[in-house]
Protein backbone atom coordinates (compact mmCIF):
# COMPACT_ATOMS: atom_id res chain seq x y z
CA UNK A 1 0.00 0.00 0.00
CA UNK A 2 2.82 2.43 0.52
CA UNK A 3 4.27 1.85 -2.80
CA UNK A 4 0.99 2.96 -4.17
CA UNK A 5 0.72 5.72 -2.36
CA UNK A 6 4.17 7.11 -3.16
CA UNK A 7 3.43 6.55 -6.88
CA UNK A 8 0.12 8.52 -6.31
CA UNK A 9 1.23 12.16 -7.88
CA UNK A 10 -2.29 13.63 -5.76
CA UNK A 11 -1.18 11.78 -2.45
CA UNK A 12 2.36 13.72 -2.47
CA UNK A 13 0.66 16.31 -3.11
CA UNK A 14 -2.35 16.59 -0.24
CA UNK A 15 1.31 15.46 1.42
CA UNK A 16 3.32 18.21 1.18
CA UNK A 17 0.59 20.27 1.60
CA UNK A 18 -0.45 19.00 5.01
CA UNK A 19 3.05 19.09 6.25
CA UNK A 20 3.70 22.81 5.03
CA UNK A 21 0.43 24.49 6.63
CA UNK A 22 1.61 22.66 9.71
CA UNK A 23 5.10 23.93 10.46
CA UNK A 24 5.59 27.39 11.56
CA UNK A 25 5.61 29.78 8.57
CA UNK A 26 8.42 32.24 7.74
CA UNK A 27 6.88 33.57 4.55
CA UNK A 28 7.05 31.25 2.27
CA UNK A 29 4.87 30.85 -0.46
CA UNK A 30 2.27 28.12 -0.10
CA UNK A 31 1.77 24.96 -2.68
CA UNK A 32 -1.44 25.00 -4.58
CA UNK A 33 -3.29 22.33 -4.54
CA UNK A 34 -6.81 21.04 -3.67
CA UNK A 35 -7.16 18.84 -0.36
CA UNK A 36 -10.36 17.30 -0.86
CA UNK A 37 -12.37 19.81 1.21
CA UNK A 38 -9.77 19.37 4.02
CA UNK A 39 -9.00 22.38 5.02
CA UNK A 40 -5.93 22.58 7.91
CA UNK A 41 -5.19 26.19 9.21
CA UNK A 42 -1.86 27.45 9.49
CA UNK A 43 -0.53 27.28 13.43
CA UNK A 44 3.05 27.78 14.90
CA UNK A 45 2.60 24.39 16.43
CA UNK A 46 0.82 20.94 14.49
CA UNK A 47 -2.85 20.68 15.24
CA UNK A 48 -2.08 16.74 14.59
CA UNK A 49 0.49 15.22 13.06
CA UNK A 50 0.42 14.46 9.40
CA UNK A 51 0.36 11.41 8.96
CA UNK A 52 -2.36 11.16 12.04
CA UNK A 53 -4.77 13.73 9.41
CA UNK A 54 -3.97 11.18 6.57
CA UNK A 55 -5.25 8.55 8.56
CA UNK A 56 -7.89 10.33 9.57
CA UNK A 57 -9.05 11.42 6.30
CA UNK A 58 -8.75 8.22 4.54
CA UNK A 59 -10.14 6.11 6.96
CA UNK A 60 -11.82 3.25 5.56
CA UNK A 61 -12.53 5.54 2.57
CA UNK A 62 -11.68 2.31 0.45
CA UNK A 63 -13.25 -0.94 1.20
CA UNK A 64 -11.20 -3.24 -0.37
CA UNK A 65 -8.21 -2.19 1.54
CA UNK A 66 -10.92 -2.55 5.30
CA UNK A 67 -10.72 -6.41 6.38
CA UNK A 68 -13.83 -6.37 8.96
CA UNK A 69 -13.30 -9.89 11.33
CA UNK A 70 -16.19 -12.40 10.88
CA UNK A 71 -17.06 -13.83 13.77
CA UNK A 72 -18.22 -16.86 12.19
CA UNK A 73 -15.18 -17.43 10.48
CA UNK A 74 -13.78 -17.20 14.20
CA UNK A 75 -16.11 -19.52 16.05
CA UNK A 76 -15.46 -22.54 13.24
CA UNK A 77 -11.76 -22.02 13.69
CA UNK A 78 -12.22 -22.15 17.35
CA UNK A 79 -14.59 -25.24 17.29
CA UNK A 80 -12.07 -26.88 15.08
CA UNK A 81 -9.25 -26.39 17.43
CA UNK A 82 -11.41 -27.69 20.65
CA UNK A 83 -11.76 -31.30 18.81
CA UNK A 84 -8.16 -31.90 20.50
CA UNK A 85 -8.95 -31.00 24.05
CA UNK A 86 -9.13 -34.44 26.31
CA UNK A 87 -9.67 -32.80 29.66
CA UNK A 88 -13.08 -33.95 31.08
CA UNK A 89 -13.48 -30.70 32.96
CA UNK A 90 -12.55 -28.42 29.77
CA UNK A 91 -14.52 -30.95 27.88
CA UNK A 92 -17.66 -30.44 30.28
CA UNK A 93 -17.81 -26.69 30.25
CA UNK A 94 -17.06 -26.67 26.87
CA UNK A 95 -20.57 -28.45 26.08
CA UNK A 96 -22.09 -26.39 28.17
CA UNK A 97 -21.30 -23.09 26.26
CA UNK A 98 -21.50 -25.00 23.17
CA UNK A 99 -25.51 -26.31 24.61
CA UNK A 100 -26.04 -22.58 25.70
CA UNK A 101 -24.86 -20.75 22.30
CA UNK A 102 -26.90 -23.10 20.51
CA UNK A 103 -30.20 -22.42 22.62
CA UNK A 104 -29.98 -18.50 22.16
CA UNK A 105 -29.33 -19.57 18.05
CA UNK A 106 -32.35 -22.09 18.35
CA UNK A 107 -34.85 -18.89 19.88
CA UNK A 108 -33.32 -16.35 16.86
CA UNK A 109 -34.07 -19.05 14.28
CA UNK A 110 -38.28 -19.18 16.31
CA UNK A 111 -38.48 -15.17 16.54
CA UNK A 112 -36.96 -14.32 13.25
CA UNK A 113 -38.96 -17.44 11.81
CA UNK A 114 -35.89 -18.57 9.78
CA UNK A 115 -36.18 -22.34 8.17
CA UNK A 116 -32.35 -23.19 8.32
CA UNK A 117 -31.96 -27.00 6.86
CA UNK A 118 -31.45 -29.73 9.66
CA UNK A 119 -30.73 -27.02 12.08
CA UNK A 120 -29.79 -29.34 15.49
CA UNK A 121 -32.16 -28.24 18.46
CA UNK A 122 -30.61 -29.87 21.11
CA UNK A 123 -26.90 -31.20 21.27
CA UNK A 124 -25.76 -33.89 23.28
CA UNK A 125 -23.84 -33.26 26.80
CA UNK A 126 -22.22 -36.51 26.97
CA UNK A 127 -18.46 -36.51 27.13
CA UNK A 128 -16.85 -39.71 25.58
CA UNK A 129 -15.05 -38.80 22.34
CA UNK A 130 -18.05 -39.63 19.61
CA UNK A 131 -20.52 -37.58 21.61
CA UNK A 132 -18.40 -34.62 22.13
CA UNK A 133 -17.13 -34.73 18.42
CA UNK A 134 -20.33 -34.77 17.38
CA UNK A 135 -21.45 -31.98 19.83
CA UNK A 136 -18.89 -29.44 17.72
CA UNK A 137 -19.80 -30.84 14.63
CA UNK A 138 -23.61 -29.73 15.19
CA UNK A 139 -22.79 -26.62 15.97
CA UNK A 140 -20.39 -25.85 13.07
CA UNK A 141 -23.34 -27.33 10.85
CA UNK A 142 -25.90 -24.78 12.59
CA UNK A 143 -23.77 -21.82 12.34
CA UNK A 144 -23.01 -22.52 8.77
CA UNK A 145 -26.64 -22.88 7.94
CA UNK A 146 -27.75 -19.47 10.39
CA UNK A 147 -24.96 -18.02 8.42
CA UNK A 148 -26.69 -18.78 5.34
CA UNK A 149 -29.67 -18.16 6.31
CA UNK A 150 -30.07 -14.91 8.53
CA UNK A 151 -29.97 -11.94 6.49
CA UNK A 152 -32.48 -9.48 8.86
CA UNK A 153 -29.63 -6.65 10.40
CA UNK A 154 -31.39 -7.14 14.06
CA UNK A 155 -31.41 -10.83 13.74
CA UNK A 156 -27.66 -10.73 12.64
CA UNK A 157 -26.19 -8.20 14.90
CA UNK A 158 -28.06 -10.19 17.62
CA UNK A 159 -25.93 -13.48 16.33
CA UNK A 160 -22.99 -11.60 16.13
CA UNK A 161 -22.58 -10.31 19.68
CA UNK A 162 -23.59 -13.67 20.78
CA UNK A 163 -20.54 -15.29 18.75
CA UNK A 164 -18.21 -12.31 20.13
CA UNK A 165 -18.78 -13.47 23.44
CA UNK A 166 -19.12 -17.17 22.79
CA UNK A 167 -15.42 -16.38 21.19
CA UNK A 168 -14.26 -14.45 24.45
CA UNK A 169 -15.34 -16.82 26.60
CA UNK A 170 -14.56 -20.27 24.66
CA UNK A 171 -11.00 -18.85 23.75
CA UNK A 172 -9.92 -20.33 27.32
CA UNK A 173 -9.81 -23.31 26.44
CA UNK A 174 -7.41 -23.67 23.01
Amino acid sequence: MDSELKQNSDFLKILGQLVYEQMPQDNLPAPQVATNGAIVKSKSKWSCHPITFLRNLFKRKDDSLYVEKNPFLEVMDLLRKLKTVNNKRKRKKIIALCCNLNTQLDDLVKRARLKPHAFAATLSKKLDDKHYERTLVNLRHNLKQMNKTCVNKSARKFMTDELKAFNTKIKKYC
